[in-house]
């Protein structure tokens, strides 16, 4: 049971933590996306994912980082407490946001039960995670023998992040990030449909989680890999629509910067991008 109550406090954590800067009430863009909450968390996990590839590099506790971020967000929620107070988008796609809360809860939990973690994810990206949850430095793993040498550190950092910050300090809580960005960037895809029944984007939005979502990539980085090419795609096409270049590049910045820190690939699908964006 408490692993339970776990499980959900965690999940409001990340909820806590990714609903600023951008919400359908601060955002000041004027497109569709707006009112697509899940579109709007998706960029502030890039935020703050950002912000923490920053603190990365410096040896300072994951606790200290971790309240700092929570006291900036309360004083914004205090600030803008009467905008979100009165505003609609509470009830805008209430139907969604259940159905979020419940398929990421049943998720966590169904991953808190399996305790499963994929082999290289155990020898590469858990070894990192260890190295980060210690206290220790990035540069001290240049002393360190093993392969996490040759591997970026952003997505093992997350993990020790989360795994450090949990109620019960359970490594498992750090991987549960993976899939509430994973399933963040499924529903910015189906809230981005236009000219589409609510039951038909249920179907799809099911059809896409069956046919992606993996048990055997616990602890890997793919799901961070799929969730920004996700977000940076979504932006991309309500630019041709709307033509809001300074937005484009803001997310652009972001996911090209980190994807070479999530895996070695991503420096190839950062050159992509750069292409497609040049194009």
């Amino acid at each position: 049971m408490i692993e339970i109550l776990s499980t959900i406090v965690q999940l409001l954590v990340f909820i806590f933590l990714t609903i600023f800067p951008f919400n359908s009430v601060l955002f000041k863009e004027k497109n569709d996306l707006k009112h697509n909450f899940a579109y709007c968390i998706s960029l502030n996990c890039l935020f703050l994912i950002f912000i923490l590839l920053f603190f990365s590099f410096f040896k300072i506790p994951l606790n200290f980082i971790f309240f700092v971020l929570l006291f900036t967000n309360f004083i914004i929620l205090l600030f803008n407490f009467k905008k979100l107070s009165n505003y609609s988008f509470i009830r805008k796609n209430l139907e969604f946001k259940f159905f979020y809360f419940f398929i990421l809860l049943f998720l966590f939990i169904q991953s808190v039960e399996s305790l499963e973690i994929g082999w290289d994810a155990f020898d590469i990206w858990k070894y990192i995670a260890n190295h980060f949850y210690l206290e220790n430095s990035i540069f001290d793993l240049n002393e360190r023998e093993g392969r996490a040498l040759m591997y970026p550190h952003l997505g093992s950092y997350l993990w020790a992040f989360f795994w450090k910050n949990s109620l019960l300090e359970l490594e498992y809580f750090g991987r549960l990030f993976y899939i509430y960005c994973y399933v963040t960037a499924i529903f910015s895809i189906i809230l981005s449909l236009k000219n589409i029944s609510i039951e038909n984007k249920i179907l799809i939005l099911l059809f896409l989680l069956f046919s992606t979502y993996d048990n055997n990539l616990e602890g890997y980085q793919e799901y961070f890999i799929f969730s920004f090419l996700i977000i940076f795609s979504i932006t991309f096409l309500n630019y041709t629509e709307h033509k809001s270049p300074n937005f484009l590049l803001i997310v652009y910045f972001f996911v090209c910067t980190l994807l070479p820190w999530i895996k070695n690939e991503g420096q190839f699908y950062s050159i992509f991008l750069i292409i497609s964006i040049l194009v």
